[in-house]
C-alpha cells in the first residue's frame, strides 16, 4: 500500500485519538488501586465492611476535604467532553466544513459520550442524590462498555489484516472490563473482587497505547504497519 500524505495527515490525529484514552485508562486503574487499597486497609483497621464504589472520589489519598470529593468523576467528564469535542472536530475539513470519516468520528463520539454519561452518574452519586437507584453508576459503566463493544465491533469493515487483528483484540479487553465491572457489582463486599476491573482498566489502557504505536506511529515516524506484510 502507497503511503502518503493524505494518510500520513490523517494519522496524527488517529493516533492522538488512541494515545489519550489509553493513557486515562491506565490512570484511572492506577489510582482507583491504591484507592481500593486504601479503603480496604482502612475498613480493617476500623473492623468495619469493605464496600467498594464505582468511582473513587477522593484525591491524593484524603477524605478530610469535602470540596475534593468529585475531582476524578470530574476530570474524567471534563477529558471525556473535550474527547468529544476533538472527534466532532477533526471531522471537518476545508473552508466547506465538508465532514470527512464521519463513521469513525461517530462512533468515538459516541464511545466518549457512554463514558461521560457514566462520569456524570459518579458525580451524582457521590453528590448523595438520593432519586438514584443503588447501582445506577455500575450499570451506566457497563452500559458504556456495551456502547464501546458494539461499535468496535462494527469499527472493523475494510480495515487491513492488521489493524482488525489490534482491534479485535481490543474488543476481547472492553468485554472482560464489562464482565468485571458487574461481578464488582454483585460482590461490592468483596475487596478481591474489584481489583479485576482495574486491572482489566490497565489492560485496556496498554493496548489501546500499543494501538496507537503500530498503526500510527509518533508523528514523524513511518508507521510500523509498512513495514509489515500481510503474514505479520
Amino acid at each position: 500500500m502507497e503511503y502518503n500524505e493524505s494518510m500520513a495527515e490523517m494519522r496524527v490525529p488517529r493516533f492522538i485519538g488512541h494515545m489519550l484514552p489509553g493513557i486515562l485508562f491506565i490512570t484511572i486503574s492506577t489510582y482507583g488501586s491504591v484507592d481500593l487499597y486504601r479503603q480496604h486497609f482502612k475498613s480493617n483497621s476500623k473492623k468495619k465492611c469493605f464496600q467498594a464504589s464505582h468511582g473513587h472520589p477522593y484525591w491524593f489519598l484524603s477524605d478530610k476535604t469535602a470540596k475534593t470529593r468529585q475531582i476524578e468523576a470530574v476530570v474524567r467528564f471534563t477529558l471525556l467532553f473535550l474527547g468529544v469535542a476533538a472527534e466532532l472536530l477533526s471531522g471537518f475539513k476545508g473552508h466547506n466544513r465538508k465532514y470527512t470519516n464521519g463513521v469513525i468520528h461517530a462512533e468515538h463520539s459516541a464511545i466518549f459520550t457512554a463514558f461521560g454519561l457514566s462520569a456524570f452518574v459518579d458525580i451524582l452519586t457521590y453528590h448523595g442524590n438520593s432519586c438514584l437507584p443503588d447501582g445506577s453508576a455500575y450499570f451506566c459503566g457497563l452500559g458504556a462498555f456495551g456502547v464501546q463493544f458494539v461499535l468496535l465491533a462494527f469499527h472493523l469493515h475494510g480495515r487491513t489484516l492488521l489493524n482488525t487483528h489490534l482491534h479485535t483484540l481490543l474488543i476481547y479487553t472492553v468485554g472482560l472490563n464489562a464482565v468485571a465491572t458487574i461481578t464488582e457489582y454483585i460482590y461490592r463486599d468483596k475487596f478481591i473482587w474489584s481489583l479485576p476491573r482495574q486491572f482489566f482498566y490497565c489492560l485496556q489502557g496498554t493496548w489501546l497505547i500499543q494501538t496507537a504505536m503500530i498503526l500510527f506511529n509518533p508523528p514523524g515516524q513511518r508507521p510500523l504497519w509498512m513495514k509489515m506484510t500481510a503474514s505479520q
